[in-house]
């Protein structure tokens, strides 16, 4: 029988997950995030992210749903809503991506990135570029799941190495390897966010 879907911001952590509108080439990355959804779902965290009903976007906000959770999606509006509006959550059309960063970025408690693409680069990017600057202290998890952020890991220590950073990047985030990681990582890094 399907659970009553919560559907409230305020009642639990609300999580921002960057990833990909395709499923990759992998299939187990869709299989990790349908178990992520459902143990997100078990542990009241709230799914923010991107709006699409295709890909790993799809796959976890049907799966946190279909487990009784709650999934808000942010969709620009240039997107082609009939093909992308989301089946699993509720939904926001915004102006433009800035729109639907900047909406993230206000209604989310952390943030996490699974494998994607370009966009989910871009995203991944900014909000890390934000908290170097000091505009946000909020965690964020790369999910480096079978190792695929290991180039993008290796570039940052580059960037870092060739001192063209203001602090050291590797403080700004935390790496996954697992799915149970992400969400010990994430109680952890909110408590050591409300201490300070």
């Amino acid at each position: 029988m399907k659970k009553k879907a919560k559907n409230r911001l305020s009642d639990a952590i609300n999580l921002c997950i960057f990833c990909g509108s395709k499923s990759g080439s992998d299939p187990v990355f869709e299989e990790y995030a349908r178990n992520l959804g459902i143990i997100m779902a078990k542990q009241s965290i709230n799914l923010i992210y991107g709006g699409g009903n295709t890909g790993l976007m799809g796959s976890i906000s049907k799966s946190i749903v279909e487990n009784g959770g709650y999934a808000k999606g942010i969709i620009p509006s240039f997107l082609d809503i009939d093909n992308n509006k989301p089946k699993y959550s509720d939904m926001v059309i915004v102006s433009d991506m800035y729109e639907r960063k900047k909406m993230m970025l206000a209604i989310s408690d952390a943030f996490c990135v699974l494998p994607g693409g370009l966009g989910t680069i871009d995203e991944f990017s900014e909000v890390l570029a934000y908290r170097q600057l000091g505009l946000h202290n909020k965690p964020l998890i790369l999910a480096n799941w079978k190792g695929y952020w290991d180039s993008l890991i290796k570039n940052m220590v580059y960037t870092e190495e060739s001192q063209f950073n203001y602090t050291s990047i590797s403080k700004l985030y935390k790496i996954a390897e697992g799915i149970s990681d992400i969400l010990y990582i994430l109680r952890k890094e909110l408590e050591n966010t409300s201490e300070v």
